[in-house]
């Protein structure tokens, strides 16, 4: 008996006579049977039809984070799910495609495991039981990879729609505003002109939040104009302020930069109605809302935080997803939208978030000419 070094550093026995034309004995071997399931790159699980573990190949053990010891005669569901769920994954996927499954391994690790599912031989065993195999990869990076494309591909559908749907919208919110003001002019009593006021205030909030739909492709600091920030963020307040004084929520608005920056006026109020909006969506009355804009080191500043609702940790993970929201009305498209800006403008977006506590949304990007 012999033995030779496999492309991952094992010792595979060799033994028996190989038959002339074998690519064992083509390579100079005598004698080579050689145990294949244990050089497989790829894991290698066998279990009973009652899900009891029978063997796990190196890869697989690897894959899992287990020595093979402390797999033998334990149950799959331990290492992976029931049989049966794995068997009712394998039928829900049709054609070509694996069927996956996201697992924590032994030393902590978020992984997702694409697999396929088979009838095994009894394999030499001595009670001829009737066995499973299943063989499957660690897929993590692959999904990754999958879930960025995906994302950029529904962005780039909304950003294609989004002009259009804002166009339409756009049209009969013109004419309503057109009608408040010439309502207004025309009526007498100040406590009905104020409640014109009011609804053309809400009118305005309607135009911004439908101009917001338009972040798509935008950039906020790719613009050599020099913009009055402390004006556009005092205007914004009086859009906002009577929303939150209905709501009965504190509203603070500061800015502290010193003379005006080098930041695309348009999208600074888009970005900023957003987050306001967000921030009040999220207040009950008593809670309080906070804008700031700064800058430090050539970095451009916006914080909005909220004491109001705050979101799970998964759910301030996923916030920047499309179309995810845990809003009754929500779109799930602003924050997406305000994502792939700082993106574009090679930013940063931090989302903190506690349940119950409130939500913090902090960006940072160089400010326009700076980089």
């Amino acid at each position: 008996m012999s033995t030779i070094e496999s492309q991952t550093g094992r010792s595979i026995r060799i033994q028996g006579t190989p038959p002339p034309d074998s690519v064992c004995q083509r390579a100079g071997f005598d004698r080579c049977v050689v145990r294949l399931l244990d050089v497989l790159e790829a894991g290698i699980l066998i279990c009973s039809e009652t899900g009891r573990l029978r063997y796990v190949n190196p890869a697989g053990c690897a894959i899992l984070a287990v020595a093979e010891r402390e797999m033998r005669g334990t149950m799959i569901d331990q290492l992976l799910a029931p049989l049966a769920d794995l068997r009712a994954r394998a039928r829900d996927v049709e054609g070509a495609s694996s069927p996956e499954l996201a697992i924590t391994t032994r030393d902590g690790r978020e992984l997702k495991i694409g697999f396929r599912l088979g009838a095994g031989p009894a394999l030499g065993l001595a009670d001829k039981e009737p066995l499973v195999v299943l063989l499957f990869q660690d897929i993590t990076s692959f999904v990754e990879v999958r879930e960025e494309r995906n994302r950029l591909l529904g962005l780039e559908a909304v950003s294609r729609l989004l002009p259009t749907i804002a166009h339409e919208i756009k049209n009969p919110l013109a004419g309503i505003q057109c009608l408040a003001e010439a309502l207004q002019d025309s009526l007498q009593d100040e406590e009905q002109r104020e409640d014109l006021r009011a609804i053309l205030s809400e009118v305005e909030r309607m135009r911004l939040i439908i101009d917001g739909l338009g972040l798509a492709g935008r950039s906020l600091t790719r613009s050599r104009a020099r913009t009055d920030v402390c004006g556009e963020l005092a205007a914004l307040e009086r859009l906002v302020a009577a929303r939150a004084r209905r709501l009965g929520v504190g509203l603070e608005l500061a800015c502290r930069l010193k003379g005006p920056a080098a930041v695309d006026p348009g999208t600074l109020r888009l970005v900023m109605i957003n987050l306001l909006n967000n921030a009040l969506d999220a207040c009950s009355e008593g809670d309080r809302v906070l804008a700031e804009i700064d800058r430090h080191d050539g970095m451009l500043e916006l914080d909005v935080s909220d004491t109001g609702a705050g979101m799970t940790e998964e759910a301030a993970r996923r916030a920047t997803d499309l179309f995810f929201t845990t809003k009754p009305k929500g779109s799930g498209i602003g924050l997406a939208l305000i994502a792939q800006l700082v993106d574009l403008d090679q930013g940063s977006l931090r989302i903190d978030s506690r349940l119950g506590r409130g939500t913090s949304v902090s960006i940072r990007v160089h400010e326009g000419g700076d980089r």
